[in-house]
C-alpha cells in the first residue's frame, strides 16, 4: 500500500512540474518577452517538449507535446493545430529514438533540438514562400530563422538540465 501511495505522489509531482514548466515557458516566450534580443525569441516550449519526451514514456510525451503545441500555436499567432501536430510527431520520434537507439544525454538533446528546429523553420519557410509568396528566403533565414535556432540551442540545455535534475530526484527518492 505504501508503494502505491509513493507512486501516486511521484506522478502528481511529475504532472505538476510539467504543467508549470509548460505554462512558464509560454509566459517567457510570449507575454513577458523576458528573453528577447532584437525581436528574436527562443522556442522554449520545444525544448520543454523534447526534454519530457526523452525522459518520460510515450503517452506522457504525447499528452504534454499536445499541450505544448497548443501553447506554441497561441504564442505564435498561427493556425491552431500546426504546432500541435509537429510537437506530437517530435515527441513520438524522440521517444522512440531514445528508447531504442540513443542514450539520454546532452549531446542527443541538442541533436534532437537542432534537427527539430531546422525542420520547423523549413516548413515555415515553405509555407511563407511557396503558399503565400511573401517571404524573402535570405532575409528570413538570416534575420529570423538562424538567430532563433541559435538562441534556442543556447538556452535549451538549461531546460534539459532542469528536467534531468528533477527526474533524478524522483528516481532516487520515490522509486
Amino acid at each position: 500500500m505504501k508503494k502505491i501511495e509513493l507512486r501516486n505522489y511521484k506522478d502528481f509531482l511529475d504532472n505538476t512540474i510539467f504543467i508549470v514548466s509548460l505554462l512558464l515557458g509560454y509566459v517567457l516566450q510570449t507575454s513577458l518577452r523576458f528573453i528577447n534580443i532584437k525581436g528574436i525569441t527562443p522556442i522554449i516550449l520545444l525544448s520543454i517538449v523534447i526534454s519530457i519526451s526523452m525522459l518520460q514514456n510515450m503517452i506522457i510525451s504525447c499528452i504534454y507535446s499536445l499541450i505544448g503545441g497548443l501553447l506554441c500555436d497561441m504564442a505564435m499567432n498561427c493556425i491552431v493545430g500546426v504546432s500541435v501536430l509537429w510537437f506530437v510527431i517530435i515527441a513520438v520520434v524522440v521517444n522512440i529514438l531514445t528508447i531504442w537507439y540513443f542514450k539520454i544525454n546532452m549531446v542527443n538533446f541538442i541533436i534532437f533540438l537542432t534537427v527539430s528546429l531546422f525542420i520547423e523553420y523549413s516548413i515555415i519557410l515553405l509555407y511563407k514562400f511557396i503558399l503565400l509568396g511573401i517571404a524573402d528566403i535570405n532575409l528570413f533565414m538570416l534575420y529570423t530563422a538562424l538567430p532563433s535556432i541559435l538562441f534556442t540551442i543556447l538556452l535549451g540545455p538549461f531546460v534539459f538540465i532542469f528536467f534531468l535534475y528533477v527526474n533524478n530526484i524522483f528516481i532516487h527518492n520515490y522509486s
